[in-house]
C-alpha cells in the first residue's frame, strides 16, 4: 500500500500565535513564531503522523506542542520500535519533559497520532484532538475526547446545544504535561483497535480548531468531494477559517492507494 499525506497548520483568524504543531515524515514545526506551516509526504507500508494542540497561554502552548513533536521524532527514528509499541515510553517521557520545562507555569498539549505499521492503522490520543477514518462514504471517529462535557453529551445527559455552550467544554482530564494533583494522575492514552488498510481510505487527524468550526457531516462531505490529500486538507482548513477560525487549526490527511493503481481520491 502507498500512503500520501499532507499536513497544514494555521494560526486562525483570531489568535496572535499558533500553539498547534504537527508531525509528518520525521518533520515538525520547529519555529514557534511560524504562524502557518505545511508538509507533504509519501511512504510505503509504514507511516507516522500526529497533531498536537498546545495550551498554557503566552508562549507555553507552542513550547509544549513542540516538545511533544520533538520527542516523537526522537523515538521514531531509524532502528526504533514501531510507535504503537513505543507509546508508553512516549507518553511518559513527553510528560516529564513538558513538566520540567514548565516549572511553576501551566503548560500542556494534546496529541493524536496515526501509526501505520505493515498496512495496519493504529490510532491513539490524549485530549480532544481527533483522529477519523473515512471509508465507504462513512466518517468514523477513532479517538476519544478526554473531556467530561463531551462524555455527558454522548451519554445523553445534556444536549449538543448545552455541550456547545458549557463553560467547561474545553476542560480536559487527560493531556501531555498534566500535573499530579496529589491523587495520582495516571495518563491513559486511548488506543483504537487496529484496522487493516484498504485502498481509497482517508485518515484525518485534527486539532479542535477544525471540529469546533465544522460538524462531522461537513468534514465528511469535504473528504468525499476533494481529490488528493493536499486538496482535502487545504479545503478543511479554509472552511474552518471561513466559519470564523476562532482557534488554531491543524489538519493531517493521509490517503491510501494501491501502488499499481496510482493515487486516488
Amino acid at each position: 500500500m502507498i500512503y500520501e499525506a499532507y499536513l497544514i497548520s494555521h494560526g486562525g483568524c483570531v489568535r496572535a500565535n499558533n500553539e498547534d504543531n504537527g508531525y509528518l515524515d520525521g518533520r515538525f514545526r520547529e519555529d514557534d513564531g511560524t504562524f502557518s506551516w505545511e508538509r507533504t509526504a509519501k511512504a510505503e507500508d509504514c507511516f507516522l503522523a500526529a497533531v498536537f494542540d498546545g495550551m498554557g497561554g503566552e508562549e507555553n502552548g507552542e513550547v509544549a506542542s513542540r516538545i511533544a513533536a520533538e520527542t516523537m521524532a526522537e523515538l521514531s527514528g531509524e532502528g526504533t520500535a514501531p510507535f504503537s509499541r513505543n507509546l508508553e515510553t512516549y507518553v511518559r517521557l513527553t510528560g516529564e519533559r513538558i513538566l520540567s520545562r514548565a516549572g511553576r507555569t501551566h503548560m500542556g498539549t494534546t496529541y493524536t497520532a496515526l501509526s501505520i505499521e505493515k498496512d495496519l492503522y493504529f490510532f491513539s490520543n490524549l485530549g480532544d484532538s481527533r483522529g477519523y477514518l473515512y471509508r465507504s462514504h462513512r466518517l468514523t471517529q477513532m479517538t476519544k475526547d478526554h473531556n467530561m462535557v463531551r462524555e455527558l453529551y454522548l451519554n445523553g445527559v445534556i444536549t449538543k446545544e448545552q455541550a456547545d455552550r458549557h463553560p467547561d467544554r474545553h476542560t480536559l482530564y487527560q493531556y501531555l504535561g498534566i500535573r499530579d494533583d496529589g491523587e495520582g494522575v495516571l495518563l491513559e492514552p486511548h488506543t483504537a483497535d487496529s484496522v487493516e488498510a484498504r485502498p481509497g481510505d482517508v485518515c484525518l487527524l485534527c486539532s479542535d480548531g477544525l471540529t469546533d468550526m465544522l460538524e462531522d457531516e461537513a468534514i465528511a462531505g469535504i473528504l468525499e468531494e476533494e481529490s488528493g490529500a493536499e486538496a482535502k486538507a487545504r479545503r478543511l482548513v479554509q472552511e474552518a477559517l471561513d466559519a470564523g477560525g476562532r482557534d488554531n487549526v491543524t489538519v493531517a490527511v493521509v490517503v491510501s492507494f494501491d501502488g499499481e493503481e496510482g493515487g486516488t481520491g
